[in-house]
């Protein structure tokens, strides 16, 4: 015999069977769920936080440090994390370097170069360094965002 209870995002009422009651349903669908739960904001795969903003998704240590600061970033700037932590963005962890400083005072002398090969990009053929780890997910390498879109128009990668 089902029950009728009320959607906790809409306020509609719908039906439900007993074991789904006990299970703990709140929701008439999984899109009323999702409204209700998605908060906007997901831990990437590279470890960093991504926020959504007007519908895009930009990393939170980013958008903090734009607040802070009180203008865009620009593209040649980076947020450095000072203590590693990439999920701590509190603004005292957080320091705008410039793209060169961010390597090689902060990464390049804890870079473990076991990890990394040389490979040549699919569309310039230029020579680049990635992480072995990348390639074998990923062989067919492009240097930048650049060659990977014009790459991919040009149908480089199956």
């Amino acid at each position: 015999m089902p029950i009728t209870i009320t959607c906790a995002y809409c306020g509609k009422q719908f039906d439900v069977k007993p074991s789904r009651v006990k299970k703990g349903a709140k929701y008439c669908s999984f899109n009323c769920k999702k409204q209700d739960t998605y908060c906007g904001r997901f831990v990437r795969s590279d470890g960093y936080i991504a926020v959504s903003i007007n519908g895009t998704y930009d990393l939170e240590h980013r958008v903090i440090m734009a607040k802070h600061i009180g203008r865009p970033l620009e593209s040649r700037e980076h947020v450095h994390h000072k203590n590693g932590n990439k999920l701590d963005n509190r603004i005292d962890n957080l320091e705008i370097v410039g793209v060169g400083e961010h390597i090689t005072k902060y990464h390049a002398s804890s870079r473990d170069n076991t990890k990394w090969t040389e490979c040549i990009c699919l569309y310039c053929g230029q020579y680049h360094q990635k992480l072995i780890i990348e390639v074998e997910r990923h062989p067919h390498t492009f240097c930048s965002r650049k060659c990977y879109i014009e790459g991919r128009k040009l149908k480089l990668t199956p």
